[in-house]
């Protein structure tokens, strides 16, 4: 599939090897602040910590942009995806072994 540049069970096109040639050009990149964080915080496990008590509430989890703490006070854009998925994850396993 790869070196026909074509993936047949999703009819989807695959990127090739590109040969680069001298000259070669950079610039400086500097990571932006994407946004300021904030939010519910939560432990490794999503389920949210009491402003008041700093312990888990009892059955009360969360995953995602509602989140804040994963990357400090900013993050660079397209962290969140990775974030819904990994910890909406965890907060289902959480969620299930707690029933």
């Amino acid at each position: 599939m790869v070196a026909a540049g074509k993936d047949e069970l999703f009819g989807r096109p695959l990127d090739k090897r590109v040969e680069l040639k001298a000259p070669f050009y950079a610039m400086r990149f500097w990571p932006k602040l994407h946004y300021c964080m904030g939010g519910i915080g939560i432990n490794d496990q999503a389920q949210v910590i009491s402003t008041k008590t700093c312990k888990p509430i009892p059955h009360l989890y969360a995953a995602g942009e509602i989140t804040g703490g994963v990357h400090g006070l900013d993050r660079l854009g397209s962290c969140s995806s990775t974030d819904c998925l990994v910890m909406g994850r965890i907060a289902g396993r959480s969620v299930a072994a707690n029933l």
